[in-house]
């Protein structure tokens, strides 16, 4: 069993070391060696002096054995001590102190053959770049057995770097003080190395990434090893693994690791950059190891990324995450986890974050899980296991207080749970959960616009962005082939200083991990992508936000899904048109850099003595693949051929600015060449150059969407198509969230002066429509002039017609039937994930609803003029808004009513004469105003005499101040009714004779009733 307790070791030798004085100097130890035999027996200390040649002692016999017979080198903090060149070479008992190396070996450089040390220790040792103690090169074979390394310091390998080679360390213990960039052991990124670590322990180291072990493609055994108070600032806070030949952990211990971001003992990141094919499964095995109280970002203990696992006999005991998997994470893996104990894990609690997965997360590949046990675990989801996208095989499994034990998402057909014990249950409605994101919520950051214009009209010989202030300092995107989120940032911060006069540092790596495989919404790369998944990216609104909030982090590939309030939102970038890219220093190119500020480009970075001159930093390439995505920041059309390490046709170069860090080239500022031909060399949308535009500055609060990574192709009929020309209709179906308005449409165009049409339907009717033409090709938001109001729970369909629609190809999402739609090829409506594969790039932007009634007036109507009580909705700002819902009420009657394309909502008035109450309802607000109906008809009075022969009675009708003819009067009198049509002057008349006198008596007055449809006055009839 493993010993939790560590040996500690310390450096209080090294002052006594430091402070001693000695006459023998490294010309003496030289000399000693070289007059030796086969065995030196080393019998005093040595210290370099500056009199002594300030370079390594070489060692070149063969079958060498130095016993140093515990003295000590001192190598004075100025010089390597030994570069080991022969074959078979021996140091036995010897200490090494003081050693320093600008370049690689602070001690030791062994550089051929094999070298075997017993009972060493080195202290104090330092390299400016590689192995502070050691660096083993030249496919040297190094055992270390029973050694010290204490206190060594160096970017890369604090003790020992493998460049080429083999490294066994066994019996070996590592410690420093000084804080440094990589592990204590660390390996090329390049060579295949082998690495065997064996009863080792590593304590109290303090590093950015991965304290103890950084290897890369290499075969790495470490067994019987402890790795106690380790801690890293990003990512590993023990062993980091990056493209690994094969990974064996047994019989291991780490106790109190930490990390801030990814892994707080273990990181194993199987593909790397992902540029290399794969063709066998590469193994990672774990095996009897324990690991406690280590915590991280994600996967409190271990994340492994890719490949395929054992893990078995092993046990987790009070680990912790900030996000998710509190013991452990893996993404894209097959995994056999066989009797293992998960105890007391958790993920903390967030406030507006749910983690999940107390013990185990499991992203998207397959998990056989037995004979294992869970306790005690924590998380506010899946306080156990959480499993997401995934088929998963579980058996013989305890679950004791977890609470909820085991929740899943888009399980696998195949998915299966067998015999489950502990007092947990495993509930139904917890299997198979769905997750179908299609909005992204918040207000971007508000942005001042300034105008900063450059006269397009001359182009200059020489531009340079620097020169002007548009662009913010160079950046190092570190051994993470994240080139694609650091030229596309680079251009976004150029962009956003042109256009605000500020400079914003944005975060990188939120951008590589949230589109990476291992994120829900990421695409299917696991380390490199393009500048059309940057684009998608910063459209999405998944960020951009400044680096506080997720600083970069060169090893790991998760991050948190976050919103600030500094997260600024993209609605445009333009793709430019490089037309013919065989002229030199082309216009296009130019022209974009001066209106928009830095372009985000590839181009093929060959750094092969023919590609690339060190010197000048100068890129010329004319037939390579196009691999490195950087900023194009200016030109140079005077710019010397003689630069280039291979001589092109003629002078000119591009001014990119790059990210490798401000010690490569101009202070991180390069050049290519006019001529070479990688640079936009491709009609492919990823070679395309990018500039991104601000200019929308409205506060839209919501992003209705689905490609979240952004454009793949453009979806058109081809010239050899019978069906060429036509325009194609895309349509994305949405639900809304809350109560608001949509306000602008955001898709791509493959041109500029493209014709467009815009339809919006709310609940099945088609509400408005747009028409336009493309401004430019790229991405564009498409502002409406009107706004449409949509309700929480509404259904409603976003429909673009144009000849050119772009789609995007998802790998991580999961949509519903239906979301996204075409009418491709026959003009019927087809799913276009189900039967494509895609979706439509597509998106609705909507705005707070700050709309109000406006125009409700106090009115005056006649009766049956077709008169309307009518008031107009807006927003603050004065946007009219359409189909808006306002609630009328009349003499008691509710009546509901959608605002027109006009933004009018509106009653008919067909009351009785009389003064009504009018309420006017909406979005909660209640406004009051009175109607009065007029009557519309007019009778005069009539007296007529007993003895008379006639009389007649008589009404005029007159509706909006006008006369009307030909419409019926009634009369009611004296029990008779009369109808009369009116004449050209409004007038009705009825004449009635002797006769109806007759009936009349003397003295009486009589009511008569006049009516025109239901409005009723009354007159009379007075007998004399």
């Amino acid at each position: 069993a493993l010993n939790d307790e560590p040996a500690v070791l310390q450096s209080t030798e090294y002052n006594k070391y430091g402070e001693s004085e000695t006459n023998n100097t490294f010309t003496d130890l030289a000399k000693d060696i070289s007059a030796s035999g086969e065995v030196l027996e080393i019998e005093k200390d040595y210290k370099f002096n500056n009199a002594d040649i300030r370079k390594p002692i070489g060692i070149v016999k063969d079958n060498f054995v130095i016993n140093g017979n515990n003295h000590i080198l001192d190598g004075n903090g100025q010089v390597s001590m030994f570069v080991v060149l022969g074959k078979n070479i021996t140091i036995n008992n010897l200490k090494f102190v003081n050693g320093y190396s600008d370049g690689y070996g602070g001690a030791i450089i062994a550089e051929k053959g094999s070298l075997t040390l017993n009972n060493v220790t080195f202290i104090n040792n330092g390299a400016k770049l590689f192995g502070g103690a050691m660096t083993i090169v030249g496919n040297a074979i190094v055992n270390i057995s029973n050694c010290n390394f204490i206190d060594g310091y160096s970017d890369r390998g604090s003790a020992l770097y493998l460049e080429t080679g083999t490294l066994n360390v066994e019996y070996s213990n590592f410690t420093s003080k000084y804080f440094s960039h990589w592990g204590s052991i660390s390996t090329n990124e390049m060579d295949v190395t082998v690495l065997s670590i064996d009863n080792c322990i590593f304590d109290n180291v303090f590093s950015k990434y991965s304290p103890a072990v950084f290897a890369q493609v290499c075969y790495v055994t470490i067994n019987n090893t402890k790795f106690y108070n380790l801690k890293a600032n990003e990512s590993v806070g023990a062993v980091g693994i990056r493209a690994p030949k094969q990974v064996i952990i047994e019989n291991c211990l780490f106790a109190n690791t930490t990390s801030t971001k990814n892994a707080g003992a273990v990181f194993v990141d199987v593909e790397g950059e992902g540029t290399e094919p794969i063709t066998e499964p590469i193994e990672i095995t774990i095996r009897n190891s324990t690991f406690n109280n280590i915590s991280s970002g994600f996967g409190g203990a271990f994340v492994q990324l890719t490949g395929n696992l054992t893990l078995k006999d092993s046990s987790f005991t009070n680990c912790f995450a900030v996000y998710a998997g509190g013991a452990a994470y893996l993404s894209d893996v097959i995994a056999e986890i066989t009797n293992c104990k998960f105890n007391s894990n958790k993920v903390v609690s967030q406030p507006d974050y749910q983690t999940s997965g107390g013990a185990l997360y499991f992203d998207y590949g397959i998990l056989n899980l037995t004979d294992s046990e869970f306790n005690n675990n924590g998380a506010s989801m899946a306080s156990a296991i959480l499993i997401y996208d995934a088929e998963y095989h579980l058996d013989n499994i305890t679950f004791n207080n977890n609470n909820n034990p085991v929740y899943t998402y888009f399980d696998d057909f195949d998915s299966t749970i067998g015999r489950i014990y502990g007092n947990d249950t495993i509930s139904e409605d917890d299997l198979n959960n769905t997750y179908y994101l299609s909005m992204i919520p918040g207000e971007g950051m508000k942005l001042n616009l300034t105008t900063n214009n450059i006269d397009l009209s001359i182009l200059p010989t020489r531009f340079d962005l620097r020169e002007i202030g548009w662009l913010t300092p160079v950046r190092d995107q570190g051994s993470m082939g994240s080139c694609w989120a650091f030229g596309g940032i680079a251009a976004f911060e150029s962009a956003l200083l042109k256009n605000t006069g500020i400079s914003y540092d944005i975060s990188e790596n939120n951008m590589q991990d949230s589109m990476l495989i291992f994120s829900r919404y990421g695409s299917g790369n696991v380390e490199s992508a393009n500048e059309m998944i940057a684009a998608g990216y910063l459209l999405s609104w998944i960020g951009a936000f400044p680096q506080v909030y997720d600083i970069y982090d060169e090893v790991g590939k998760l991050s948190p899904a976050i919103h600030t309030n500094q997260t600024i939102h993209l609605q445009d970038f333009v793709l430019i048109d490089c037309g013919n890219v065989s002229i030199p220093g082309n216009p296009a190119l130019k022209k974009a850099i001066l209106k928009y500020g830095a372009l985000a480009v590839l181009f093929g970075a060959d750094q092969s003595p023919e590609g690339y001159n060190d010197t000048t930093g100068a890129f010329y390439n004319l037939n390579g693949t196009p691999n490195h995505a950087v900023a194009l920041v200016g030109w140079d059309d005077n710019y010397s051929k003689e630069n280039f390490a291979t001589t092109p046709e003629g002078d000119g170069a591009w001014i990119i600015k790059n990210s490798w860090g401000a010690q490569y080239g101009d202070g991180g500022y390069m050049y290519i060449s006019y001529y070479d031909g990688t640079l936009c060399a491709d009609d492919k949308l990823t070679d395309q150059a990018v500039a991104y535009v601000f200019e929308n500055t409205l506060p839209y609060n919501k992003n209705y969407q689905y490609d979240f990574t952004g454009i793949n192709e453009f979806m058109m009929y081809d010239e050899t198509s019978e069906l060429y020309g036509t325009p194609i209709t895309n349509v994305n179906n949405f639900v809304s969230a809350e109560d608001d308005l949509i306000a602008a449409v955001g898709t791509y165009f493959n041109q500029s002066g493209m014709d467009y049409t815009v339809k919006i339907a709310v609940n099945g009717a088609v509400v408005y429509t747009q028409n336009g033409v493309s401004p430019y090709r790229g991405y564009h938001t498409i502002k409406l002039n009107k706004y449409i109001p949509i309700k929480k729970g509404d259904k409603f369909s976003i429909y673009v017609t144009s000849l050119a629609l772009g789609v995007s190809i998802p790998v991580r999402m999961h949509y519903e039937e239906g979301v996204s739609l075409t009418n491709i090829d026959d003009g019927s409506w087809k799913d276009l994930y189900q039967e494509y594969g895609q979706v439509a790039c597509i998106k609705a932007y909507t705005l707070k609803d700050d709309t109000a009634i406006a125009g409700n007036k106090n009115i005056t109507v006649d009766y049956g003029g077709g008169k309307y009580f009518s008031v107009k909705v807006t927003t603050a700002d004065g946007h009219i808004v359409v189909g808006a819902s306002v609630k009328f009420k009349i003499n008691g009657q509710s009546t509901t009513v959608r605002t027109d394309n006009n933004g009018i909502a509106k009653i008919k008035i067909t009351h009785l004469p009389k003064t009504y109450s009018m309420t006017t309802t909406y979005n909660g607000k209640t406004y009051k105003n009175t109607v009065t109906v007029k009557h519309v008809i007019k009778a005069s009075k009539v007296t007529v005499k007993k003895t008379a022969k006639k009389f007649t009675l008589k009404a005029t009708l007159k509706i909006n101040g006008k006369l009307v003819k030909g419409k019926i009067i009634t009369f009611k009198f004296n029990g008779k009714t009369y109808k009369v049509k009116t004449n050209a002057k409004g007038i009705a008349q009825k004449a009635l004779n002797k006769n109806v006198i007759k009936k009349l008596k003397k003295g009486k007055t009589y009511i008569v009733k006049v009516s025109y449809f239901k409005d009723n006055i009354k007159t009379t009839v007075k007998v004399r």
